[in-house]
Formats: structure tokens, sequence, C-alpha cells
């Protein structure tokens, strides 16, 4: 309490209130390390415990991948490379140096405990004994134990199973504190046989406390509840719809709230943002690459136009075109540096390698794509719904304004044909789904919004389709749907306005659930790239399966498991 004695110096005279809030925040700092170190209990690393003298020692976590933990291969320097000791490599060097901790602790006292979870606290997925919890073990039981012998030797003097929280304090606690925690215990049976679901301290039976546990029990309940994103009773206040209304939209927006409602709610609802911090970037983003490739592309293109250097369709580009090309891309490979976007120097210089053999493949991709098409005219970041005098795009059966850019319009000689592109440099896997369905499950509107505004920027053309073009030679320079998108295919544009009235109808009802997506080889796909990942609990596809069935996430249930959507439109 130094700090408060010292705040007289500052200021004599104070209100109540403003010391108690002093209190308040000097009760809330962490105390650190308390008192001389040899007295209490030392909490460390292995490798920190070394060389020391306890009454006691307890090694904790031991489990498979933990102690030993896991060698990664390094990324700089291969697994063969020698560190000058022998032939001893670098690898088994760190393994030695692990060893050689945990032997250390393992010394440090007396009488020593090793304990492992059987569950990892995180993920809850089955935790196993380490190799080093099991050589102790052989040791004891003096023959060769294995993980699976461990349940028939509970009743070894030397092993111990605690089969829950309460177990574990039996004889870990003196008498006063087992004689609260009985008080405690009966309390809550008494309690619970009253019919009461739980025991409420006194502290939570009112205000701050009392809310947060009601919060908790609703988010583990089967009910989608205004604690997992159920908004509806305050829906028509709060008119999460207003903006959708008010001013023309982009068709990424209505893909956020089909990928994953919660996103869309803290991204666009509530505008909050994750903190940039470019000194943590080990390598550019995916978004800052696609970013970085689109400028490249455009320019070029643009470039090219309007100086009349565009090859005739059927006629390759030539070498002088692909060293503008490489110009444009050094260029803004210097901007994205200065912006501080491209992470580690190494990676970087690797990645813009493979950026630059990426556009010398797209010259080739490019050319073979207008001899097909028989380009006559090519729109780059043809814009629509940004004023100007750019076309506005309304759909009549939501009632919704759009507005965006479209990366790349081509237009046959004739004028009839029309192909709408939008470039994506990343993985081809996420577009997979679009040969079955073209809008898969509402997260990709881009194709059907830009054909609508196609429609208005070439109203002459008769046949018109769109598609993804994965620039990219891990996209192998495809288009996504393979067959393109078609909105004049009554099929297809049903599906279309089916989406996009689905996805407008859950915001305007406030129906905001957190949706991981399908598990990947990376986690949960939707969760990958999401700025607000933190925000959701670790066993969230488990809290996802809890209340995906509740009747007020129909609607959103029903556009998630490829169900088709509602027809009903929402006319609040």
């Amino acid at each position: 309490m130094k700090e408060i004695e010292s705040a007289d110096s500052l200021e004599g005279m104070t209100t109540a209130e403003e010391f108690r809030q002093v209190v308040r925040d000097a009760l809330q700092v962490p105390q650190g390390h308390l008192g001389p170190t040899g007295r209490g209990v030392f909490v460390s690393s292995f490798a920190n415990a070394a060389g020391m003298s306890f009454d006691k020692v307890w090694l904790v976590g031991m489990i498979e991948g933990a102690a030993p933990p896991a060698l990664r291969p390094d990324p700089l320097l291969p697994q063969s490379d020698l560190a000058g000791r022998g032939n001893i490599s670098r690898a088994q060097r760190r393994m030695s140096e692990e060893r050689y901790n945990y032997l250390s602790a393992l010394t440090t006292a007396p009488s020593r405990t090793l304990s492992y979870p059987v569950s990892e606290s995180s993920s809850q997925r089955a935790a196993h004994p380490s190799r080093w919890f099991l050589e102790q073990a052989s040791i004891l039981a003096e023959r060769q134990v294995h993980s699976g012998d461990l349940p028939s030797l509970a009743g070894e003097p030397w092993l111990s199973v605690t089969k829950s929280a309460e177990d574990a304090l039996d004889g870990l606690v003196d008498d006063g504190l087992a004689d609260l925690l009985d008080y405690r215990l009966d309390r809550l049976s008494r309690w619970r046989r009253s019919g009461n679901p739980i025991a409420v301290h006194p502290l939570a039976a009112g205000g701050i406390l009392a809310r947060s546990a009601w919060m908790g029990r609703e988010r583990r309940s089967r009910r989608f509840t205004q604690y997992d994103g159920n908004l509806g009773q305050t829906a028509l206040a709060a008119r999460f719809g207003r903006n959708l209304d008010r001013q023309p939209i982009s068709p990424t927006r209505l893909e956020a709230w089909a990928t994953c409602p919660f996103r869309y709610f803290l991204a666009n609802v509530l505008r909050l943002a994750s903190l940039e911090t470019p000194e943590d970037t080990t390598r550019i983003s995916p978004l800052e690459r696609g970013k970085l490739v689109h400028k490249i592309l455009e320019d070029f293109i643009v470039r090219s136009r309007d100086n009349g250097l565009v090859p005739p369709p059927g006629q390759p580009w030539a070498d002088s075109d692909k060293g503008r090309l490489l110009e444009i891309a050094e260029t803004e490979f210097n901007d994205a540096e200065a912006r501080g976007v491209v992470g580690k120097h190494l990676l970087w210089e690797l990645e813009k390698q493979n950026i630059r053999d990426d556009l010398d493949a797209f010259l080739v991709a490019e050319a073979n794509l207008r001899e097909r098409i028989g380009t006559g005219e090519i729109r780059v970041e043809a814009p629509f719904g940004l004023g100007n005098d750019s076309p506005e795009v309304l759909d009549e059966a939501t009632g919704l304004r759009f507005r965006g850019l479209i990366d790349r319009v081509d237009i046959s000689a004739d004028g009839k044909s029309l192909l709408v592109m939008d470039y994506k440099t990343g993985s081809p896997s996420p577009y997979g789904k679009l040969k079955d369905d073209p809008i898969d499950r509402g997260k990709r509107l881009q194709l059907g919004i830009y054909s609508l505004a196609a429609q208005r920027l070439a109203p002459h053309a008769t046949d018109l389709r769109a598609a993804y073009w994965l620039t990219s030679a891990r996209g192998e320079f495809k288009f996504a749907p393979p067959d393109h998108f078609d909105i004049n295919d009554p099929d297809t544009a049903q599906r279309f306005r089916d989406g996009v009235t689905t996805v407008v109808s859950g915001i305007r009802r406030g129906v905001f659930p957190a949706n991981p997506g399908d598990i990947g080889r990376d986690g949960f796909v939707n969760c990958q790239f999401c700025d607000f990942s933190a925000l959701c609990p670790s066993r969230r596809g488990d809290a996802w399966e809890r209340k995906k069935n509740d009747e007020a996430a129909a609607i959103y249930r029903k556009l998630a498991d490829g169900d088709s959507p509602d027809d009903e439109q929402d006319r609040e």
C-alpha cells in the first residue's frame, strides 16, 4: 500500500469514492514474488530448479509432448547441421539438455511426486503419460510399465489416482481447511437436493458476480441465449439491419455473417478490430499477400490497356511486357516493406520469389484466357454503387443496394459475352464446394452480386458468366466454379437470392451464433484468420453443437448445414 500512502503528496483531500477506487485498483495489482527464495513454495521450470534443495518436489504435467517437449525442426538450419561437438546434432544436444534438466529437478528433494492429467485442460482431449513418467513407474514396479498398465496398478502404494478435483483435496489440506471444505460441500449437496441447480456464494447473490454466474449457466445450456448471440429480443430496438437499408453494402459483409455470425456482430455491429502488431509478424499474411498481388495485376493491366500494349487475342505477351510487370512488382514490394507487413527478411525474400514465379505464369495464362474469350475490352476494378456515376446495384428480392469493385471484366469483341473475374491468390480448397453449391452456403455471394453489377455495366450482353480466378501456381490458374457462375440460370439465380435473403433476415433478427466451422489441418476453418478467435471458448466446436438445434438459431443452421433456407422474407 506504499502507492496509496505516497498519494498524499499529490493531493491532500479526497472523497470516499475516490479512496475506494484507489484501494480497489491497488488490490488488483499482482504481487509477484513474495519472500526470500528458499522459503515457501518455489514454482519454476525444470531448468531453473537445477542445483537447488527442497523438502518435497512435485513434477507436474508429465504428459507426452510436454516432458520432454516436442522438438520442432529449425526453419533455417537443417537437422543434419552439426554443432562442432563431435557428431552430435543440434536436435540431439537439445534432447540431452532437456533430459539433464529433468534429472536435475528430480534430485532436488528426497520426496518426489510425478503427476500427469488424463486430459488436456484446453482441448479436453485424452493425454498420455510421458516416457519419463513411465520410466519412474517401471522402476517402482520392477518391470516394464506401459501407459495401458497404469489402471491395473492403482492399488500399488506408490501410485495414486485422483478421480476428481474434490478427491484430489483429500490428504492435501489441514484439518481446518478440510472442515471448511466439508461444510461448503455439505451446503452444496443440501442446496441441490432441495431442487436448486447450484449453490450460491453470498458474494454472488447479486451484482456482477450473480450476472457472471448466470451467464456461465446459460452458455453451458443447450439453449441459444443472449450470451451466445441470440439478440432477437433487442433486434427491433437495435435495428441491426439499419445499415443494410441506409447505404450500399459490400458482398463480403454478407459473406461474413454466413461464415460466422458472431464474427459479423463483433466487426460490423460493435465495430471492433484487432490491434496491429507488425513487430510480431513472421511472414506476410494471406490477406496482405492477396492485396499486394491484386495491386500489381491491376496496375499492369491498366497501364498496358491505356498505352495500347495489350496483345491481340491469340498472341502472347512479349519479354518487354514481362519486364514491365516485374518492375511494377518491385515497386509494390518496396511499398509493402515500408508499411511493415512483410515479416522476417529471409521469409519475405522467399515469398517475393514465389510471387515473381506466379506473375511469370500469369502472363501465359492471361494470354490463353483472352484467346478463349476473344477479348475486345478489359475493365479493371470496375466500380458499382460507389457514386461518381458508377451504376447502383439493387436486389429487388431484398431491397438491398450493393457496392464494390470488380477485379476484372473481359468483354468479347462483339460485346455480347462477359466474363466477370475476382482474383484469388490462396489455396483452391475453399472453392471446391462451388461445383455443387454456387454460393457455398452463403459464403460466396460475390459472383452473384458482381454479375448483377456487370449486367448494368454492359446491358446489351447476352452471355454473362462469373468466376474466381486462382492466379497462382498453387491454384494452377484455374477457375472456380469450373463451369462458371451463371446468374441467368434459374436454379443458380434462385439459390443466390435465397442465400442473400437468409443472410439479411438473420442479421435483422439479431441471430449471431459463433460457428467455428469444420476442423481442418490447422484447427477450425472459420477461426484460422479471425481477429476475434481469442474471445471464443476453447471448446467452441462443442458449444456450437449444443446451441445450433435451438429453434432461435434455425435460420442460420439451415444455411450453415447446407439445407435449403426458408423462402420467407423478413418484413420488419
